[in-house]
């Protein structure tokens, strides 16, 4: 999936050619190189072809959205817009099993022996939507979805194990948009002023994004160790 994609979901795309490939190249390629880039790519590849066969007419994904922050930079996985309704998707491409609670500042994985933490997905795509609710000064909703086999234990609302679960849930949150005569014209104005905001995606906007990343990341670690030092000595 390109870096700025803007997809419109009418009827002729809904046989894309991402289905026919069934992913199976792009996962073996995943699995050799095990590059967390590539499977987090290949994550947001299957999530963006379920919505496109899934969403209406008119609506439109946008992927990889860069924005400017106070603090740096926020990168959203995937904005979709259908009409005025605007969602925040962050997307996790994991096997084994997920486990994690709403206020947890850590969620836990495991897979056979091997087991880790990463940093809460609700909490990292509620602060992407308050970034675009604050550009876009209206309400936008946010979604954590995992593309991959991974079997999710969490009771979090907005949090969905697959991405088929993803679709209906989107499509119950737009009743009122959908079947509106003017929904493509309403989704293009969401997305024209959202684009007048949007970082374009330069080398250098990626440099300066990666070392904030990295900086955030160590940050995170930190904050990581000081909890499983708590959790061992409470």
């Amino acid at each position: 999936m390109p870096e700025r994609v803007i997809a419109i979901a009418p009827e002729t795309q809904r046989r894309s050619l991402l289905r026919d490939l069934k992913y199976g190249g792009l996962w073996l390629l995943a699995a050799l190189l095990k590059s967390p880039r590539l499977v987090g790519y290949v994550g947001e590849l299957r999530v963006h072809n379920c919505l496109l066969k899934g969403l209406p007419e008119g609506a439109l994904i946008l992927s990889n959205v860069m924005v400017p922050t106070a603090q740096g930079t926020a990168q959203v996985d995937l904005v979709v817009i259908v009409g005025r309704k605007v969602f925040s998707i962050e997307v996790k491409n994991r096997t084994g099993w997920v486990s994690g609670r709403e206020r947890d500042h850590m969620w836990k994985w495991w897979v056979g022996r091997r087991k880790g933490a990463f940093y809460n997905p609700v909490a990292q795509s509620r602060k992407h939507a308050m970034y675009l609710g604050t550009i876009l000064k209206r309400t936008v909703e946010p979604m954590v979805v995992f593309a991959g086999s991974a079997r999710v234990n969490s009771d979090v609302p907005c949090v969905f194990d697959t991405p088929r679960r993803l679709v209906p849930a989107l499509l119950g949150l737009c009743r009122g948009e959908i079947g509106v005569n003017d929904l493509a014209v309403q989704s293009q104005a969401v997305a024209q002023q959202l684009e007048s905001i949007r970082l374009q995606g330069t080398a250098e906007e990626n440099r300066k994004h990666i070392r904030y990343v990295r900086r955030v990341a160590a940050e995170k670690k930190y904050r990581t160790k000081k909890w499983r030092r708590h959790k061992r000595n409470p």
